[in-house]
């Protein structure tokens, strides 16, 4: 087996966490990710990404409009994903998520723990509703610091940014820990997912072994 810092890669390419890792970790490892299999998002300049992102977001709060019930498999998919796309807009925005959200020495599940109750998830909660409005709100408000940035306003748009960033984060280890999800695990699933399509997967896996 092949270790690489917070990861574990068998002889297939597939990696597992090796003990638990930091959040600044896992904006670096998908920062490797996104300089790797989405140059052409990387390519746009710092508005028209984080603008992008935002647009991801957007998609998730719809999605969840359609959730059938608790159960229903697509809630997983949508909190990893929105996941990533929060460790994409940090790297963008240049924020440490660890140092903003003082979670230095606490996993993410003691850190999702305490904000579910510091943010009142309700414990009973086994719909969508609490993590929908929320999500709808820090989005509404990325979407306005975007706006204010189009219109160059005189507000302070890059630090909206960050904070609804940052809450966004919040919510979604939040939601993943209420729910007994591993949500490092099923990040690194999912990347892991997605570079598996791209043309030169297997080169850049032989190139990975050889270093």
């Amino acid at each position: 087996m092949i270790v690489r810092g917070l990861e574990v890669e068998d002889g297939n390419g597939h990696r597992e966490l090796k003990g638990e890792a930091e959040l600044l970790d896992l904006q670096w490892r998908q920062f490797k990710h996104d300089e790797r299999y989405h140059r052409d998002i990387l390519s746009l300049s710092v508005a028209d990404r984080i603008r992008h992102m935002t647009l991801h977001f957007s998609k998730y709060a719809g999605l969840l409009t359609d959730v059938c019930g608790a159960d229903d498999p697509i809630v997983e998919r949508i909190i990893v994903d929105c996941f990533i796309i929060v460790l994409a807009s940090a790297n963008t925005l240049n924020a440490n998520l660890q140092r903003i959200l003082c979670i230095d020495g606490l996993s993410l599940n003691e850190f999702g723990r305490q904000s579910a109750l510091a943010m009142e998830r309700p414990a009973a909660d086994h719909g969508v509703f609490w993590f929908l409005n929320q999500l709808v709100r820090h989005t509404g408000r990325m979407a306005k610091a975007c706006e204010s940035l189009d219109h160059l306003e005189n507000v302070a748009f890059r630090e909206m940014l960050v904070i609804n960033v940052t809450q966004i984060s919040r919510i979604v280890i939040a939601e993943a820990v209420s729910r007994g999800h591993d949500l490092e695990q099923l990040m690194l699933d999912r990347l892991d997912q997605v570079e598996r399509k791209n043309l030169f997967w297997d080169k850049f896996v032989a190139e990975d072994h050889s270093r």
